[in-house]
């Protein structure tokens, strides 16, 4: 009966043992925003720990290993083997080898300052390589993303430089908003609209920190036969239209709440209205929002704004 006991005891603990293991790479720490004290720099946690040989060999080929032994504080974003085996071999290889491409994909991760995991809140920020980065909270099991895809799934592991926060996909920089906008295909009118009123510098500037509501094809023809056509020839006219469409700052839509106005690029103001799930521009929709650029945002819509 004894020996029983001890077998069926030793089971127990087993098994509680590879639970929490195989639970712990699919959750989030559940007491992840209590501080854990530990007196190594960023860099060496990452070089002491086995899942982060990927990282640490792209750390040291972009020669960022100093940097992170720096005084920071920093936080990171630090993807897994797991989260860099999925850009696949040849990808990872080609990025050890380019290392101006590698050092923009590994800052793109850090974050100036220590943000832990209860600091986190839907917003844009600026990655230490200068571009926007989207943290999230989910609103089913509170999970923390980054950029709607990464997942943290090991938060507020503590160095004296700041704070590292396990993900389980690798951050791409985006391009920035003349290049979003062009890479959209229902958008294509309106980045030749951008061209004819001379405003690709301002949009491609990294400096520039706007939000676009960005009409569809659709919603250009709708102005009619000939109508684009004529604002081409008018530029200053379709520059003014333009800017009517841009907002300072990145603005998600989740900070449009309620109803009220906005003031534009172009001086005047629009209004805003939420309804429900969905956000109204004046009378146009917001028919897909915040595509995140690395100079701004832009949500897409499907009528032309007129200025009043």
């Amino acid at each position: 009966m004894f020996k029983s006991l001890v077998y069926f005891l030793s089971s127990l603990v087993l098994v509680s043992s590879t639970l929490r293991g195989s639970l712990s790479e699919v959750d989030e720490i559940k007491d992840s925003d209590r501080e854990l004290k530990n007196s190594a720099t960023i860099a060496s946690l990452v070089k002491n720990n086995a899942m982060f040989d990927t990282l640490e060999a792209a750390l040291e080929a972009a020669d960022l290993e100093k940097t992170l032994q720096g005084p920071g504080p920093f936080t990171v974003f630090a993807p897994t083997d797991k989260a860099f085996a999925k850009l696949g071999h040849s990808t990872i290889q080609g990025l050890l080898k380019d290392k101006a491409k590698l050092s923009d994909i590994l800052l793109y991760h850090v974050v100036p300052g220590k943000v832990l995991r209860k600091d986190v809140k839907n917003e844009v920020i600026k990655a230490a390589n200068g571009d926007n980065l989207r943290t999230g909270v989910t609103k089913k099991r509170s999970r923390v993303v980054i950029n709607d895809d990464a997942r943290v799934t090991k938060a507020n592991v503590q160095a004296k430089n700041g704070v590292i926060h396990f993900i389980d996909e690798v951050l791409l920089p985006p391009e920035n908003l003349l290049d979003t906008i062009k890479g959209e295909k229902n958008l294509s009118t309106l980045a030749a609209a951008i061209k004819a009123a001379g405003l690709e510098s301002t949009l491609s500037d990294v400096k520039s920190d706007l939000t676009i509501f960005a009409p569809t094809d659709k919603a250009f023809e709708a102005l009619g036969e000939g109508a684009v056509s004529e604002l081409i020839k008018t530029p200053e006219k379709l520059k003014s239209i333009l800017l009517y469409h841009a907002v300072p700052g990145s603005v998600l839509k989740g900070a449009l709440k309620g109803d009220g106005s906005v003031k534009t690029v172009q001086g005047s103001n629009f209004h805003f209205d939420e309804k429900g799930s969905k956000l109204f521009i004046n009378d146009s929709e917001v028919i897909e929002a915040n595509i995140l650029a690395s100079n701004g945002v832009v949500h897409v819509i499907d009528e032309v704004l007129e200025i009043p």
